[in-house]
């Protein structure tokens, strides 16, 4: 089974790159393959919900400056969900949320960025941004965040994320969280 997962991402990254994609829905259909790829045996193929909102509820534990900070500039969040429906009972545990973090301009993105980082990374409160696995990196005007639930392995999320980081073409140090612990940056 290992080896057809690795050829499938093989053709999948192979297909990103010949394209050269845009930031888009194309990317998303890719990540969307190769997630269901890789967590195959554990939520079979998932099923795509995509919300649109002006912020993201995930900041809602920060306090309201840093609220305020993430929401300066921001235009539009895209929250796509992946839900498993393989497994009814657990359809949220099991799958897992990607954002696009859209801002007016660069410099806002970068803000807002460094207010992420500052509240993953600080050593009081609660654990991380999330109490969950999470991964930020920004890129230009956009924030992109993948979180998924306690109940993934932290390798599986690492799979997520690596699988991420090769379709939309990552080359910036990203913000990682693990479950129950606390964020780092990227080296």
């Amino acid at each position: 089974m290992r080896w057809l997962t690795s050829i499938l991402l093989f053709f999948v990254f192979q297909q990103a790159n010949a394209q050269r994609l845009p930031v888009g829905v194309n990317r998303i259909e890719l990540y969307k393959k190769a997630a269901d790829s890789l967590l195959f045996e554990h939520t079979g193929i998932s099923k795509l919900i995509i919300n649109k909102m002006t912020a993201p509820g995930i900041v809602r534990a920060f306090d309201n400056t840093n609220k305020a900070k993430v929401k300066q500039g921001l235009v539009i969040t895209t929250e796509y969900q992946f839900l498993s429906v393989a497994n009814k009972n657990y359809q949220y545990a099991l799958g897992h949320k990607f954002y696009i973090l859209q801002y007016d301009n660069e410099d806002n993105a970068i803000k807002a960025f460094k207010v992420l980082i500052t509240e993953g990374t600080q050593q009081q409160g609660a654990p991380g941004l999330t109490y969950t696995n999470d991964f930020i990196f920004r890129k230009a005007h956009l924030i992109y965040w993948v979180n998924t639930a306690c109940m993934y392995s932290f390798e599986n999320h690492m799979k997520l994320v690596n699988t991420l980081k090769n379709i939309f073409e990552v080359q910036n140090p990203g913000l990682l969280c693990e479950c129950g612990g606390y964020c780092h940056e990227e080296q």
